[in-house]
């Protein structure tokens, strides 16, 4: 009798038995501490579009996830607009976000207040070692919802 697995397939399966068989706990925040480094936007490696006008276009050219525990958390996203389609210039920032975060089940929230009334809420999954969250910040440029991926986990 041959498998019909191909070894992809087979790993795949082995690492969800692994995941999946453990002990039944889930994880917890001192789990995630770490510095996670922007992987994909809306599934594609950076740099990406993220906005675009008439006149120029926005990227996302990078970017850092901190969780920590003990302190505030950060969000960097580095972008750049560039308006040279016009003649107009490049300019390169970085947004930063100071938040905590809380974890439920297999969810991830990074929460930042920009004021009492206004809480910024980016959540999303954790798994395999990295975290995607659903970014959106039209107050900042970021329209939304932009998924980025952040990962692997590097300690602190």
């Amino acid at each position: 009798m041959t498998s019909s697995l191909r070894p992809g397939h087979l790993l795949r399966a082995v690492f969800v038995l692994g995941v999946t068989s453990g002990c039944g706990n889930s994880l917890g925040p001192t789990d995630l501490v770490g510095r996670y480094t922007l992987a994909r936007v809306n599934e594609a490696p950076p740099p990406q579009v993220v906005g675009a006008t008439i006149s120029c276009d926005l990227l996302l050219t990078g970017g850092r996830l901190e969780l920590r525990t003990s302190d505030w958390s950060a969000l960097t996203l580095d972008q750049r607009q560039d308006c040279s389609r016009v003649g107009g210039p490049t300019s390169v920032t970085s947004l930063l976000y100071l938040g905590t975060f809380h974890v439920t089940g297999s969810t991830l929230t990074f929460e930042t207040l920009r004021s009492i009334d206004d809480t910024l809420r980016f959540a999303g999954q954790i798994a395999l070692g990295g975290v995607t969250l659903s970014v959106s910040d039209v107050v900042r440029g970021l329209p939304g919802p932009i998924a980025l991926q952040f990962g692997p986990r590097q300690p602190l």
